[in-house]
């Protein structure tokens, strides 16, 4: 850039934030590029329209203050995969605690399996099985 003679004036990771920079400047009547360096992207202007360039940026930032809905919005989407991650977290670990117990007493729940229903509900509801089997 400081072959041509350009100011950098600002650099982001996201085309379209570039694109909307390049716009303001360009409503400006300045000659904004912009040129990809590494993995950012960087806003330039030729360095006799830096200092206009930098006030319309300044001016564009001031209009443009994210409001407070926003970042509402996006927290709400990120605790949406956090709680998504703990269901599959916590489903996860059930899952090996079952696994566990099933490696470690085998017998008690091959006694189980080969049992009755009945057996299955007094395990369940010691108090009401024999009521609600009867009928």
């Amino acid at each position: 850039m400081s072959e041509t003679g350009d100011v950098a004036l600002r650099n982001t990771p996201e085309r379209g934030q570039a694109d909307e920079w390049m716009l303001v400047l360009a409503a400006e009547n300045l000659s904004p590029a912009v040129h990809r360096v590494a993995w950012e992207y960087v806003v330039s202007v030729p360095a006799d329209q830096s200092e206009r360039a930098s006030a319309a940026l300044a001016a564009y930032d001031f209009e443009h203050v994210s409001s407070p809905d926003d970042a509402a919005e996006e927290l709400g989407a990120a605790w949406g995969w956090v709680a998504a991650f703990g269901v599959v977290a916590a489903l996860l670990c059930f899952f090996l605690v079952t696994l566990l117990s099933l490696a470690i007493n085998p017998t008690e729940v091959s006694a189980k399996s080969d049992s009755s229903w009945t057996c299955l509900c007094s395990d369940i509801f010691p108090k009401t099985s024999k009521t609600l089997l009867s009928t």
